[in-house]
């Protein structure tokens, strides 16, 4: 949605006659700050949950953070072979 209505004000922008600027003000802004901590939330709070499941699981602290520090490294050799 961000990005439609930059395109759309750059667009804008074009046409307007010098000294005249576009400001896109209103719900913009809390529209763009609801998406921001929506990502930082979905990106956050799976991975917290994941580890405090493993550490109950492996009784350690150290344990569950090895596991996931190596996954993304065994996901990308495991990915080219499964193609």
């Amino acid at each position: 949605m961000r990005a439609k209505i930059n395109t759309i004000v750059t667009d804008l922008q074009k046409q307007l006659k010098p000294g005249n600027t576009i400001q896109v003000s209103g719900q913009i802004q809390s529209m763009n700050g609801a998406f921001l901590n929506l990502g930082i939330g979905a990106a956050v709070r799976p991975r917290c949950s994941s580890y405090l499941l493993m550490v109950v699981n492996y009784q350690t602290f150290g344990d569950p953070l090895v596991v996931i520090l190596a996954l993304p490294a065994t996901l990308s050799v495991s990915s080219p072979c499964c193609l």
